[in-house]
């Protein structure tokens, strides 16, 4: 392993006990990799369906909305409508699985289009 490397050990794929321990899990390796992260932890006052996490990165000259979902759990209504409009609009937003553990770090790592 070369020096200086960034290492992510998270609870085996799979063991994520639920949404929130995903989440958890996801904002500890996007802070490690330098991002900032926003999550309304009180949304009862804000928009219907507005996306679980905004993650910028400077150094990357990126923003990210992210909806977090289990395995099976489905897009509201009002998360569909932010999906359509936030991609429509050209934004980076990505609907991430807990099986998509591996495709959400590479995708903080480096931009999935290979853009720098």
């Amino acid at each position: 392993m070369r020096r200086n490397a960034v290492v992510f050990q998270p609870e085996p794929l799979g063991l994520f006990s639920d949404e929130a321990h995903f989440q958890a899990q996801l904002v500890t390796a996007a802070k490690r990799l330098g991002w900032r992260v926003f999550h309304d932890y009180d949304s009862r006052r804000s928009e219907p369906g507005f996306p679980d996490l905004v993650l910028a990165s400077r150094t990357q000259r990126r923003v990210i909305f992210a909806e977090l979902k289990t395995g099976s759990g489905q897009l509201s209504e009002d998360q569909a409508w932010w999906a359509v409009t936030l991609s429509a609009a050209g934004v980076e937003y990505y609907l991430w699985r807990y099986a998509n553990w591996d495709l959400a770090l590479r995708t903080l790592w480096k931009r999935p289009d290979g853009a720098t």
